[in-house]
């Protein structure tokens, strides 16, 4: 080669001595050379990194290890000394001479050359699937043009019997005038955004999704209010200070009771844990009769040793009146609706999975319906169609 990071492929007949049919072993042994470092992704595929460029090869895997595909990127590849990668798929068609061969192979097939075709019977791709991300492979030279884009991005070199057994249809002038448009890209995601739009057309549930969506939304921006409005509450509630006459084992507050007891039910009971709650006793303001409350440590910043001693608290008059402690108060709109907000998340995942289901879970109740209901027939013995 005159250039050593060129690789004109209308002249070469291995690159860097390697070509298809050849072993991993001589595979490797052309490499050292070349001073690439090779790296191994199990017993079918092996990578060579050069400063210039990148091959990728695979393998059989029945014991031969003989080359299938050696695959070249991030490289100065020519034709004819004309640059055959970054251009469009028509400018390399044309400069290729044309060929009528011209098979289309859906997919990238330097990424995932052998995998197993899906069994189920596929829609074939249209003109904007296969500029946007293909293969097109010149049988009588093996060589594969991956597309994507509507760019060659990369070149594949295979032997005959390991080219696709079907491809997607032969490389149409529809198609090489589609990949000139200057404005392909944009063009095929247009294209792609179509084609999604339209496979979510094709839920008849969708809209009961977007309204299960739009009521939880809705749902979280009242909690936030709410949070807002008593978080200003008791920001402005007046602190008093009480006496402890008591120490209680009282049991721990579950993650349940932050919510309604509507929601209750989507949050499983834990085991019950006992904890110190301290009994205050205060005077409400405006109030002679002093009131109690307990309050558990994680509402105080310091809990109180002795009897008598003084506990700062809260107090916010309502029906019903609430007292807290002065950091619980701090921290009500966090610790009293965040299970609100973890409640309404949870309710909007399960509608979605039960929406999910619906669809099947109907069929196979119209199927039931069907064996279970009689036809309608009654048997005649002299009318021998209607047994």
């Amino acid at each position: 080669m005159p250039d050593e990071t060129s690789f004109d492929l209308a002249k070469l007949d291995a690159w860097c001595g390697v070509r298809p049919g050849m072993t991993r072993a001589q595979v490797q042994e052309a490499m050292q050379p070349q001073g690439a470092e090779l790296d191994e992704y199990g017993d079918d595929n092996l990578s060579a990194i050069a400063d210039d460029w990148e091959m990728e090869f695979y393998f059989t895997t029945d014991g031969t290890q003989r080359l299938r595909q050696l695959s070249i990127d991030d490289a100065k590849v020519l034709w004819n000394g004309r640059p055959l990668l970054g251009i469009s798929l028509e400018d390399a068609l044309c400069l290729l001479g044309s060929p009528a061969s011209a098979v289309w192979q859906a997919g990238d097939a330097s990424s995932a050359p052998f995998a197993q075709p899906d069994q189920s019977a596929a829609t074939p791709p249209t003109d904007e699937q296969l500029l946007a991300e293909g293969t097109v492979w010149l049988p009588e030279r093996g060589l594969g043009l991956i597309v994507s884009e509507g760019r060659v991005i990369s070149v594949a070199w295979r032997a005959p019997q390991d080219l696709p057994a079907k491809f997607a249809g032969p490389v149409t002038t529809a198609q090489r005038e589609l990949s000139k448009r200057p404005d392909l890209e944009d063009y095929l995601q247009k294209k792609r955004l179509e084609r999604f739009d339209l496979a979510r057309k094709k839920d008849p549930l969708t809209h009961v999704r977007t309204l299960v969506t739009i009521l939880t939304l809705a749902a979280l921006v009242a909690v936030g209010k709410l949070g807002f409005v008593d978080t200003r509450l008791w920001s402005q509630a007046p602190t008093l200070a009480g006496t402890l006459v008591a120490v209680e084992k009282v049991p721990l507050k579950q993650f349940r009771e932050f919510v309604p007891p509507a929601l209750r039910w989507i949050f499983p009971r834990t085991r019950q844990v006992i904890v110190d709650g301290y009994r205050v006793e205060f005077t409400a303001p405006h109030e002679e009769q002093p009131k109690q409350a307990v309050l558990e440590r994680g509402e105080l910043y310091v809990a109180p040793q002795n009897i008598g001693d003084e506990v700062t608290v809260v107090y916010l008059d309502g029906n019903p009146p609430r007292t807290k402690g002065p950091a619980r108060a701090r921290d009500s709109a966090f610790i009293d609706y965040i299970p609100w907000v973890i409640a309404i998340g949870a309710l909007w995942l399960l509608a979605q999975i039960v929406i999910g289901v619906l669809p099947a879970a109907f069929r196979i109740l119209v199927r039931l319906t069907k064996r279970l209901t009689p036809s309608g027939v009654v048997a005649d013995p002299d009318r021998p169609e209607l047994r």
